[in-house]
């Protein structure tokens, strides 16, 4: 329990740092939430939810990046703040990022889509023992 409780109140706080609201407070629809990041004319940012949350085997990652994008990249963070894994995102226009639990110890994870150098979107993970 008290492993819990520290997990959150590390959740809590690199949410605060990152500006993330309450999911418990919606300040937008559901389907404005998994939409643009970012727009300027026809270019999109976005980054779904990972299906399925929790996972034990794989989980499936949409992104949608523009062609004008020079580099992106998804970075996944364990709850100390710790890199865990970073996937460049070669593919440009809408596509999938599949990651592997194997590739993770079970637990709670943040992971976050930087495209040219910025923070676009940030979501959480939890991958579970198989």
């Amino acid at each position: 329990m008290q492993a819990i409780n520290e997990l959150s109140s590390k959740v809590a706080t690199l949410e605060a740092e990152l500006g993330i609201q309450d999911p418990t407070k919606p300040v937008m629809k559901a389907k404005e939430q998994t939409t643009a990041v970012e727009e300027t004319g026809m270019d999109v940012v976005t980054m779904s939810q990972n299906k399925p949350n929790p996972f034990s085997d794989s989980s499936v990652i949409t992104l949608n990046i523009p062609e004008t994008a020079k580099s992106a990249t998804i970075g996944i963070y364990d709850m100390s703040g710790k890199l865990a894994q970073n996937i460049v995102v070669s593919e440009r226009g809408t596509t999938n990022i599949t990651v592997y639990a194997a590739n993770l110890t079970p637990g709670m994870y943040i992971y976050n889509l930087i495209v040219d150098g910025k923070v676009k979107a940030t979501r959480k993970m939890i991958v579970q023992n198989s």
